[in-house]
């Protein structure tokens, strides 16, 4: 068995908020690069993450509110609990500060400040070898 491993991965993350008169769409696409652990039924690692693209996109009534952000670094923490050797889940945490490249305000949705930290504890799944993540 091996003891370390790394893994690479590119994802689209996407969260909104929708009401009867308009949204608010938050979208990046985040590049991880994580080396882990593994024990015979855990894995623990950590790395970096390099989030491309993070823009607030709103539509509706506040469809003039449109924050682009710089391109951002952060850092990734992960443990998994392996089921089987195809199956596992866990938790992934994610830490990155944005700062913002452009903003336009809107009248009736409040100004995105121009440097936003995120911090994340979703959950992680691992499938013969196929990762997803959730949230």
């Amino acid at each position: 068995m091996k003891e370390l491993e790394i893994e690479v991965s590119l994802s689209y993350k996407f969260s909104g908020i929708t009401a009867q008169n308009g949204n608010i769409d938050w979208s990046v696409l985040p590049l991880d690069a994580l080396v882990f652990y593994r024990l015979p039924k855990f894995r623990f690692g950590g790395g970096l993450t390099y989030h491309l693209s993070p823009q607030l996109k709103g539509s509706g009534v506040a469809s003039d509110l449109n924050a682009k952000y710089k391109d951002a670094a952060g850092l990734v923490l992960q443990a998994d609990y392996r089921f089987t050797e195809k199956f596992a889940a866990g938790l992934r945490y994610t830490n990155v500060t944005y700062k913002a490249d452009s903003v336009s305000p809107s009248v009736f949705a409040s100004t995105p400040r121009p440097t936003a930290s995120a911090s994340s504890l979703p959950g992680a799944f691992d499938l013969r070898g196929m990762t997803s993540r959730s949230g």
